[in-house]
């Protein structure tokens, strides 16, 4: 699990905790896979490519405490992008349309107070949702996302 620390008696989470692309842990949809590209920060994204549709989704794993969280989307917009829900539990959080007329890199989107109900595992799912009526595609790209207590 990322950015967790353990001691004798407890693994303590440190914030903010960070999934990262390569995180994944399952593949509901499509075919994903890591692109490195310098001009992205860590180099890189997780995208469903190549025949990036409509439904494709990816699963991450993480443990969170019971709270409230400011969640942060990290990626890009690009000409291809979709529109994509990201879900934790099976509980939409966000929508976030991933096109653009020409590339954005580094793009971020946070909503803030998420609030998750029970101390544990928790299942965080991407799902590609549908287009931009301007984009020629449905790209998702996912750079990483963090948790972080709300200020």
């Amino acid at each position: 699990m990322p950015n967790y620390y353990k001691t004798a008696a407890k693994a303590t989470p440190t914030f903010p905790i960070t999934i990262l692309a390569t995180d994944w842990t399952k593949v509901i949809q499509g075919t994903w896979a890591l692109y490195i590209y310098i001009t992205q920060f860590l180099a890189g994204w997780v995208y469903n490519e190549p025949g990036a549709a409509l439904d494709d989704e990816i699963e991450y794993q993480l443990s969170l405490p019971k709270g409230y969280y400011n969640i942060t989307f990290f990626g890009l917009k690009h000409t291809a992008g979709g529109i994509i829900t990201y879900s934790i539990d099976g509980n939409d959080i966000q929508t976030i349309d991933l096109y653009a007329p020409a590339t954005v890199w580094n793009h971020k989107e946070t909503i803030h107070d998420v609030w998750i109900p029970t101390s544990g595992k928790h299942i965080l799912r991407i799902k590609v949702r549908g287009k931009n009526v301007a984009s020629s595609g449905y790209v998702s790209y996912m750079t990483y996302m963090t948790f972080a207590l709300p200020d």
